[in-house]
């Protein structure tokens, strides 16, 4: 089985022609190392996400609980039943104007969700529309 990000398209690297691959090559190990990917996900704007390491599996779904009050065990269907369903998350940046749908259609909705503020049903009925009108325009 070849490795695959299951979860998010982002990557990190380093070309080949570097002028300094091995500052490069330490920097690549940190950002994927258990500390590294503490830092990105729990301290940058990347807070939420989901690590690529399953031995970090628990420590986020604890932080989420922690952070949105959501049931543990929901959290943990909605991440392996999506993984089974999907079988993997498609690469969303390939997608068009996936930039400007996620942060004014999709994001401030889903504060408002982890919020319980609004429901499920309420968030998409909000983001549908939006996500029309980017995709229109």
């Amino acid at each position: 089985d070849p490795r695959k990000t299951t979860l998010y398209p982002d990557q990190w690297m380093m070309f080949k022609d570097q002028k300094y691959p091995d500052a490069a090559w330490e920097a690549l190990k940190y950002l994927s190392s258990v500390e590294g990917l503490r830092v990105y996900f729990y301290d940058t704007d990347k807070a939420g996400g989901i690590p690529s390491r399953k031995s970090m599996a628990a420590e986020w779904r604890d932080k989420m609980v922690e952070s949105t009050g959501l049931d543990a065990t929901m959290i943990d269907d909605v991440v392996v039943k999506g993984i089974d369903v999907a079988g993997k998350v498609p690469p969303s940046h390939a997608i068009l104007k996936f930039s400007e749908v996620s942060n004014v259609a999709i994001n401030p909705v889903l504060d408002e969700l982890w919020l319980n503020k609004i429901t499920p049903e309420e968030a998409v009925a909000t983001m549908e529309p939006k996500i029309n009108e980017i995709l229109a325009s």
